[in-house]
């Protein structure tokens, strides 16, 4: 049954906002309705709407355009972002029958992916937009398609070539290559089975060349083909081994077996070879022998590792230089963590006195005390016992009370006094100096230098007022009465500075992190080990102290007794041998003082392989027929698949090119009303046997690059036309309507007119929607129409909706 449009409604889509429902109405038994107005008012966004409900997408917009990164801040579709956006289409048929369908445009998503972002439901009926809230509440069967309600019948995936046409996308179809164009025709066609079958056998089953990868049939012949030829050249191998000659050799075991201990799998009497491939064989053998050379070489071997770790420690520079800093702990030949512990505790006492006794490094600077630190100066025995430390905090106290007393001009008289005394005391420690530390002044003599000081120091004294007197009172018995501490803290901290703290603090520091290494303590007492006595290397600077000691730690090299040893180590890979079999070779074998035990042992396992090659030979060859019996028949599918597919592909091109003959006439029929001022000739041809748009049957160009921007309109127009009249029915299809955005905006008058008359007189039981901005082309359409008594709607999107 053939279906109208009755009504949209739409909110927050595009140019219209969230804030109510937008109507487009269509008036019952008119034709044509024609949406008039300005553009930005929805004219576009109607048919945008259409196609986005039927196909799930709106062909001119490109989200190619955007890097697919980058976030848009909302959809695309919507008009707010902060809102989910409604369609509400509503179709009626000729028995009043009406169905009803909904998308909903997800505001969560932001790119342009439009098909993830849109949800439909179906419904029989209308529904009430003033309840609409109320509906959305309601239990609702959403699908990601409305073809999956399955009460409509169209073509979606070419809407706009059997439906509807948009001037915007006026040359989208002609556009497309012309294979693609006949591509277009396939699901009218209903070739879709067909080529599902073709697409199965070239992607799954055979690809499109034998050399093809990833498909089922190529692979299975690949590796058959593998297969076979690995067959092939492991009975050579067996037939060329089958020639060798093994005598019987009687069972005798090799080895002697700690108890409970597991034999090795070539030493036992009934051996398993069965599945033991000739790799595995030739690796018993080459355990057997190196079993034997390693027992001969164990002396070698004990020197090769003692020799191994001779080399590591020679190579391992921190390793040694952490010996030069730390072989003064070693203790014998046992390193003295309690020593290290000491240093430490030494050290961090020294820089904890240097940290707390600033106040009596200064010179009792005031601005240097803090009580704290005599506290913690107490606590590390420094505050001799003739000091209180409230005494002094009371005196310190009582300064810095009279200090705040002084005036501005007898603070800097008192700093000046004790700057004088500060230098006074650096030029007694060079009592030949004549001259001044302050001025630099040169006197004569020292002697007049220190009368000049003398005389200087009683005259600034003298200018002293009383509360002056009484600091220097108070800073005279503080000094006596701190004497002994800060004598005490000197000796402690003789010729020490900030340099010499931090290189303490460094030393502490380093000491510290060596007692949490075991390694680097063991690697010390091992690095001992090898240097001993020998002392040629502590004279010398840390360079050549290095070099020396890798010499000394080299000297411990040690000599290997068999010659082959090396070549030896290297054949056999002795470190494995060992790592596995250290119990055994621990104990005494003596078959192994024996070469012919040896021997006799691989003699043993090659006898009982070969008693198996015969019939493994002939299990190879049947393996081999059997494989050659299945290439022979996984070729014959592949072709058998391939004449298939080209059967499909000449079945399919002979309907298409026969659809295509049907197809020719009614176009050139419509081009031929419509073009009517075309120059050229009378339509546009369909070239044989392809999607070839041509203006005469001798042309070669396509239409694309031949005709002007009207005239493709126009074609565009007339191909709509002919492939909604020849193929679309009431019977199979349910879109009982052609929707035609701005089609006269670039045709001519003559064109335009040649067009109203094909839509009045082919096309009576459509429901014909069109869109133009333009009055007078507006008026005129609906004149002809109503000529014919046909009345037309006219609906001016402006005027209607805002």
């Amino acid at each position: 049954m053939s279906y109208k449009i009755e009504s949209l409604k739409v909110r927050n889509f595009k140019c219209f906002d969230y804030k109510k429902f937008y109507e487009f109405y269509f008036v019952h038994d008119t034709n044509p309705t024609i949406l008039s107005g300005p553009n930005g008012f929805g004219k576009t966004t109607f048919f945008d709407a259409i196609e986005l409900i039927f196909t799930k997408r709106i062909t001119r917009l490109n989200s190619e355009i955007e890097d697919g990164r980058t976030n848009l801040g909302k959809n695309i579709l919507l008009n707010t972002s902060s809102e989910c956006g409604y369609l509400i289409l509503t179709l009626i048929n000729e028995r009043h029958e009406k169905i009803t369908i909904i998308a909903k445009i997800d505001n969560s998503l932001t790119k342009l992916t439009i098909d993830t972002a849109i949800k439909f439901t179906c419904i029989e009926g209308e529904v009430d937009t003033n309840k609409f809230d109320e509906f959305l509440s309601s239990d609702i069967n959403w699908k990601d398609d409305i073809l999956g309600f399955k009460n409509l019948n169209y073509i979606k995936e070419h809407f706009n070539i059997y439906y509807y046409v948009s001037q915007a996308e006026s040359v989208h179809f002609l556009k497309n290559s012309i294979s693609s164009r006949k591509d277009s025709m396939t699901r009218l066609l209903q070739t879709e089975t067909i080529q599902g079958k073709i697409d199965k056998i070239e992607k799954n089953l055979i690809g499109a060349t034998k050399a093809k990868n990833g498909v089922l049939i190529n692979d299975e012949i690949k590796a058959t083909k593998a297969e076979l030829e690995n067959k092939i050249a492991n009975l050579k191998m067996k037939l060329d081994d089958a020639g060798g000659v093994y005598k019987e050799t009687s069972y005798t075991p090799l080895l002697v077996y700690p108890q409970n201990y597991e034999m090795k799998k070539w030493d036992v009497e009934n051996l398993e070879l069965k599945d033991i491939s000739e790799k595995q064989l030739l690796a018993y053998i080459d355990e057997i022998n190196g079993i034997y050379n390693l027992y001969h070489d164990l002396p070698d071997y004990r020197k090769h590792l003692k020799n191994n770790e001779i080399m590591m420690f020679s190579n391992d520079n921190e390793a040694i230089s952490n010996y030069t800093k730390f072989n003064v702990f070693m203790d014998g030949n046992k390193f003295n963590l309690k020593q290290v512990e000491d240093e430490i505790e030494k050290s961090n006492r020294l820089l904890d006195v240097f940290k707390y006794s600033t106040f009596f490094r200064s010179g009792l600077d005031i601005s240097k005390y803090k009580k704290e630190d005599m506290i913690s100066l107490q606590e590390l025995g420094m505050i001799q016992e003739t000091l209180v430390i409230d005494d002094v905090d009371i005196i310190v106290s009582e300064i810095k009370v009279l200090n705040s007393q002084l005036g501005e001009n007898q603070k800097k008289t008192n700093e000046l006094i004790q700057a004088r005394e500060k230098l006074h005391s650096v030029r007694e420690n060079n009592a030949n100096a004549s001259r001044c530390p302050y001025c630099d002044s040169t006197f004569d003599k020292p002697e007049l230098l220190e009368e000049a000081y003398s005389a200087l120091s009683t005259q600034l004294k003298s200018s002293q007022d009383n509360i002056s007197a009484e600091i220097k009172s108070k800073k005279e018995k503080l000094s006596i009465y701190s004497k002994s501490t800060v004598n005490s803290i000197g000796e402690l901290l003789a010729n020490i500075d900030d340099n010499q703290i931090e290189k303490i603090r460094t030393v502490a520091s380093e000491y510290s992190i060596l007692l949490k290494s075991e390694k680097k303590i063991d690697d010390i007492s091992k690095i001992h080990e090898f240097v001993g006595a020998v002392n040629s290397w502590r004279e010398l600077d840390e360079t050549n102290k290095i070099i020396e000691l890798k010499r000394i730690i080299e000297s411990k090299l040690s000599d290997y007794e068999n010659k082959t040893f090396s070549e030896n180590l290297r054949l056999y890979n002795y470190d494995n041998i060992f790592k596995e079999n250290a119990d055994l070779l621990s104990m005494e074998q003596s078959n192994l003082n024996d070469k012919t035990a040896t021997d006799n042992k691989i003699m043993f396992v090659r006898y009982q392989n070969s008693l198996l090659r015969n019939n493994e030979i002939d299990q190879i060859k049947n393996h081999i027929k059997t494989l050659i019996i299945k290439l022979k028949k996984l070729e014959k599918v592949r072709n058998n698949f391939d004449d298939l597919k080209t059967l499909y592909n000449v079945a399919i091109d002979e309907y298409k090119n026969l659809v295509l003959k049907k197809l020719r006439v009614p176009l050139l029929i419509y081009t031929g009303k419509i073009l009517q001022d075309y120059q050229n000739g009378l339509g546009v041809f369909i070239n044989k046997d392809e999607m070839r748009f041509v203006s005469n049957g001798d042309a070669k160009h396509d239409i694309l690059n031949t005709f002007s921007s009207g005239q493709l309109s126009g074609f565009v127009l007339s191909f709509l036309f002919a492939m909604n009249k020849r193929y679309i029915s009431e019977q199979t299809d349910d879109i009982g309507f052609i929707l035609i955005d701005d089609p006269v905006q670039t045709m001519d008058d003559i064109n335009i007119a040649s067009f109203i008359e094909v839509l009045r007189n082919d096309f009576p039981n459509k429901q014909i929607i069109l869109s133009t901005h333009e009055t007078d082309k507006e008026n005129y359409i609906l004149y002809k129409f109503l000529k014919y008594n046909l009345k037309g709607q006219s609906f001016n999107v402006k005027d209607e909706m805002y």
